[in-house]
């Protein structure tokens, strides 16, 4: 087993950012959809 400094630091980094800003988009998105198909809802949570 190898350890030291063999890790991709820099891509590892731009991995958790592309995940971060894929789940907040997603995030967003669940938001314009539950706009959309529950309006009722918008009501009664103000």
């Amino acid at each position: 087993m190898a350890s030291g400094g063999n890790a991709d630091t820099p891509l590892a980094f731009a991995a958790m950012a592309l995940l971060s800003a894929i789940s907040v988009l997603l995030f967003h998105a669940v938001v314009l959809a539950e706009r959309a198909l529950l309006p009722w809802a918008r009501e009664t949570t103000g």
